[in-house]
C-alpha cells in the first residue's frame, strides 16, 4: 500500500510538473504573439504614415506600394540588426566579457 501511495504522489508530481510547463509554454506563446501583433501594428502604422498622403483612391498607387514595400524591408532588415546586436551583448555578457 505504502508502495503504492508513494507511486500516485510520483504520477502526481510528475502530472503537476507537466502541467506548469504546459502552461509556461502557453504563456510563452501568448508573449509572441503579443509581440508579433506589436510589430505588424508598428509597421503598418509607421508605413502607412510615411507612405499615403492622399485618401482619394481605395487601392494605393504604384509609387505608395513602392514606398510601402521598402518602408517594410527596411523595418524588418533594422529590427533584425537590432536583434542581432542584442543577441551578441547577451552572448558575451554571459562569456563574462
Amino acid at each position: 500500500a505504502e508502495r503504492l501511495a508513494k507511486a500516485g504522489m510520483n504520477a502526481f508530481g510528475q502530472n503537476a510538473q507537466a502541467a506548469a510547463q504546459g502552461a509556461e509554454a502557453m504563456q510563452m506563446m501568448q508573449q509572441e504573439a503579443r509581440f508579433y501583433i506589436d510589430f505588424v501594428n508598428k509597421i503598418t502604422d509607421q508605413c502607412f504614415r510615411k507612405c499615403v498622403a492622399r485618401f482619394h483612391d481605395a487601392d494605393l498607387n504604384t509609387g505608395e506600394q513602392a514606398c510601402v514595400d521598402r518602408c517594410v524591408s527596411k523595418y524588418f532588415d533594422a529590427t533584425n540588426k537590432v536583434g542581432e546586436v542584442f543577441q551578441q551583448q547577451m552572448q558575451a555578457n554571459a562569456s563574462g566579457k
